[in-house]
């Protein structure tokens, strides 16, 4: 069924879609320096999802990023300054960023940072989709 919302036909499974608030910590340890999975699927499910992650890093300047799994396109740079967007992020120290991604079907993601530093990652909130 198409629902008609401002000249945007919208399909009515879509807008029954709900975020879950999960607030789950699903990393703890040393960040990797090279793209490393982070599997999600403890909480996201073995599904395609838009998670909305809080991630703190332990070092002033650390530089984090993610992305889907097995995703090549490599957007993230080490030694940027001002590293910025929706999936990279530079942090002070103890600070925190919110960061988006999209796992792949199996609710893995990948991520980097520029330094193997104390860092824990957290499942704010989740969508899961459909890949149809």
């Amino acid at each position: 069924m198409t629902i008609e919302i401002g000249g945007w036909g919208l399909a009515a499974d879509v807008l029954a879609l709900r975020p879950t608030i999960a607030q789950t910590e699903v990393f703890t340890g040393n960040s990797p320096t090279a793209w490393t999975d982070l599997d999600l699927s403890a909480v996201v499910g073995a599904n395609l999802a838009i998670v909305l992650l809080k991630i703190t890093l332990a070092a002033g300047g650390a530089r984090v990023a993610v992305r889907k799994n097995g995703d090549t396109d490599d957007q993230y740079s080490g030694t940027a300054t001002g590293a910025g967007g929706a999936g990279q992020a530079t942090l002070d120290a103890t600070k925190f960023t919110v960061l988006i991604a999209v796992t792949d079907s199996a609710g893995i993601i990948e991520w980097i940072t520029n330094d193997a530093v104390a860092a824990t990652v957290d499942i704010i909130a989740y969508l899961n989709v459909c890949a149809s």
